[in-house]
């Protein structure tokens, strides 16, 4: 057995000893599944009437599973719209998303963008209020309220308009799929749209393992020492605070034929949204020891990139298993858990 990984680490620390050089190979790269999704604005695009109303203070009794970021279609940056310059960002595609805070403070934020040939048409909306939440309804009361509407097509327009102001409620759910992901449902005069967290999932707080190697006597921090293992696999520990560890050990062959087994440990960040797990390392150290040079085997700091993966479970009544695929990559990692 030879992950990739793994050999990638091997083959970059012997040309580390012999030439302080880094060799990575490229990866295929593969496309994440888009998921499902309708454009949901709460509230109808007009002119508003007359000033806002005052921001009522915040209630502070959002429940706790609908204090989060949610998101439906292509996330909006933190650049989309700036309160106090009165500046829109860029957006492309479609996507929604609402952020609710636990003292009921609320930020919503929608966008449309339809390319036709050479005509270009935009439909922005950013809100900004306090939400209020009982018996399965929730209302949304605005005190900032902006529509951006942009044509390209010939001529140029570009408007900004204020309102509505009116509260809207609708009701709303929140519930784990098959897969894991945590959705929240809203509906609203007959229409429903689902959007998807941005955040930690409770369901994958703990070890999961592949292979024959497990997260208990892998790695010791305080000795920097790495334990003798008995077979090739892998291992993640995901916290409930987001962050994260991660073993793994395999075997190799170099140049010269020679048996190298090797091992790495990285531990760092983990951020989720819907179906996208990505883990950013930010501390490492990695081991490659040569058959044919024994006891030269040497630890040393080894920090890997980025990765985001499609996550999902499988057979979850049965035995549960995470899957983990690399967006960059054909392949299908499958975990159990510890």
């Amino acid at each position: 057995m030879k992950p990739i990984r793994l050999y990638r680490v091997i083959l970059l620390l012997l040309l580390l000893a012999l030439l302080e050089a880094l060799l990575i190979p490229l990866r295929g790269r593969a496309q994440a599944p888009a998921a499902d999704f309708t454009l949901f604005i709460p509230a109808s695009i007009k002119d508003g009437e007359g000033a806002p109303p005052p921001p009522p203070p915040p209630s502070g009794s959002l429940p706790d599973e609908l204090v989060s970021t949610w998101f439906n279609g292509v996330p909006p940056s933190k650049e989309y719209y700036d309160p106090v310059t009165g500046e829109w960002g860029d957006t492309a595609g479609l996507g929604e998303m609402y952020e609710f805070s636990a003292n009921g403070a609320y930020v919503y934020a929608g966008f449309l963008r339809i390319q036709n040939g050479l005509c270009v048409t935009e439909v922005s909306t950013y809100k900004e209020g306090t939400a209020q939440a009982a018996g399965g309804e929730l209302t949304l009361q605005p005190s900032l309220a902006k529509t951006r509407t942009v044509i390209r097509c010939g001529s140029n327009s570009d408007t900004t308009t204020d309102g509505p102001f009116d509260a809207v409620t609708m009701s709303y759910g929140v519930a784990e799929t098959a897969g894991g992901q945590v959705q929240l449902t809203l509906s609203n005069a007959g229409n429903s749209a689902s959007f998807y967290r941005q955040g930690m999932v409770q369901s994958l707080v703990g070890a999961w393992q592949r292979g024959d190697v497990t997260s208990g006597n892998f790695y010791d921090p305080d000795t920097e020492e790495f334990a003798p293992q008995t077979g090739a696999g892998a291992w993640y520990r995901f916290n409930a605070d987001g962050t994260y560890s991660y073993g793994e050990f395999g075997y190799g062959t170099d140049d010269q034929g020679c048996a190298l087994s090797g091992w790495v440990y990285q531990e760092g960040t983990l951020s989720i949204a819907g179906g996208k797990l990505t883990t950013t390392p930010t501390a490492g150290m990695a081991r490659v020891d040569n058959a044919c040079n024994p006891g030269a085997g040497e630890t040393k700091p080894y920090v890997e990139a980025e990765r985001s993966y499609t996550w999902f479970y499988r057979d979850r009544t049965t035995a549960e298993k995470l899957v983990l695929i690399p967006l960059e990559a054909f392949q299908e990692f499958i975990y159990l858990p510890e």
